[in-house]
């Protein structure tokens, strides 16, 4: 088993409440310019079906081990991208929330 992360970030504009605060394509590209983040990715709701296959797309095709999602603060969603992405190998630890929404 290989235990260097592989990190991917997501960066959710959660409708219009973090979006029109903050230039997410500029926190990407900083993101990108990191040499322990192997992919980063803007999605409007990462916690909605459509963002979390994403993800899993994401995670399958960069061997990703690690996720960061950066939208919610994470006990409102900590506990569903935990269940969401156990099936690709994730656990608890691997999976870190960090809270944009309240801080915009």
């Amino acid at each position: 088993m290989n235990n260097d992360p592989k990190i991917g970030v997501f960066l959710c504009k959660c409708g219009q409440k973090i979006e029109p605060l903050l230039d997410l394509s500029i926190i990407k590209k900083k993101m990108m310019k990191e040499s322990s983040v192997d992919c980063c990715g803007i999605l409007p709701y990462p916690c909605l079906e459509p963002g979390m296959d994403v993800i899993t797309k994401e995670i399958r095709k960069n061997g990703l081990n690690r996720v960061i999602i950066a939208g919610c603060e994470s006990r409102l969603m900590l506990k569903k991208f935990e269940r969401q992405l156990e099936a690709e190998g994730l656990r608890k630890g691997q999976i870190d929330i960090i809270n944009l929404r309240g801080h915009v």
